[in-house]
């Protein structure tokens, strides 16, 4: 019997969920979508969508469609979180045990309800549990325990507009406090949807704190593509390079690792870079000491 795809797959990888098939895939059966062609098979655990020039893979269990999950990379350092034991009721500890690369302990906790990285204090609050907070000044009183506390103090905010509409306290008087405690008591505030979302939020939190600590930190803006692009973006680092020079650069030793290995008077013959700028390219690619301008070695453009 023909099947009929309640969803495309493009709905449902787009919204990451799962795409429902109605009725039962046999040997051989097929139903054509949009763009796409669903083929069942008895002897894998995935199906296949087909569309021209490429193949895509998504893992179905009996008639539900999912995406693949992510797996965590083995280079990763499992992100460490602290759980409040308070906090067992509220979906999160359970939702972050269900997400690769995290360790999660449970203890009580004396400020915040959840440790991330030792580095973050992350007080979670559904909205009608914050605007209760605000009603009594709990919330006002974390705060103040957070701000003065030795790690940084986050604020998530749990729930949607329904939540929001449900709590009984006036716009201005939630506006007003969150005005209080990220401005004058310096709380991160951060806005989930549920339980799963807040959970990914601390891990995402974790992550970031890892590569913080390690120095590795996002480089926004321009990412070119190609070999030639990436090398003159990595040249244009360097001091008093830029396009052009980078170009010349890249021209006249043919890889970055030419220009790291090459030395100052080498570097001096490229049109535009001279003595100065081959001094200060050089105090850059050179061995780290104690001299953190090139102008107190006597290097001087």
């Amino acid at each position: 019997m023909p099947l009929a795809a309640r969803r495309t797959k493009s709905d449902a990888l787009s919204r990451n969920r799962a795409c429902v098939v109605a009725g039962r895939a046999e040997a051989g059966a097929g139903v054509s979508a949009p763009g796409y062609k669903f083929l069942a098979r008895k002897d894998a655990p995935h199906c296949v969508w087909s569309l021209p020039g490429r193949e895509e893979k998504i893992r179905v269990h009996c008639t539900t469609l999912v995406p693949k999950s992510r797996r965590m990379d083995p280079t990763q350092t499992a992100v460490r979180i602290i759980a409040d034991d308070r906090e067992n009721a509220g979906g999160v500890i359970a939702a972050l045990r269900g997400l690769a690369g995290v360790n999660v302990e449970v203890r009580r906790l004396t400020c915040g309800d959840y440790l991330v990285e030792t580095r973050f204090a992350v007080e979670r609050k559904t909205l009608q549990d914050f605007a209760g907070s605000i009603i009594d000044g709990r919330v006002f009183r974390q705060a103040s325990a957070m701000a003065h506390g030795q790690r940084r103090g986050v604020l998530v905010l749990e729930g949607g507009s329904a939540d929001l509409q449900a709590v009984g306290v006036q716009r201005e008087a939630l506006q007003g406090a969150l005005i209080h405690l990220s401005v004058f008591h310096g709380l991160a505030v951060l806005r989930a949807h549920d339980p799963g979302e807040t959970a990914r939020l601390i891990v995402y939190l974790g992550r970031q704190a890892q590569a913080w600590a390690h120095g590795s930190l996002p480089r926004p803006g321009y990412r070119p593509k190609g070999r030639r692009a990436r090398q003159l973006f990595l040249l244009q680092g360097l001091p008093r390079v830029g396009p052009e020079r980078a170009a010349r650069l890249l021209d006249r030793f043919g890889s970055v690792e030419g220009v790291a290995t090459a030395s100052a008077p080498e570097l001096a013959t490229v049109d535009g870079i001279g003595d100065g700028i081959a001094a200060r390219i050089r105090w850059v690619l050179g061995a780290a000491d104690k001299t953190d301008n090139p102008d107190e070695s006597g290097m001087r453009s």
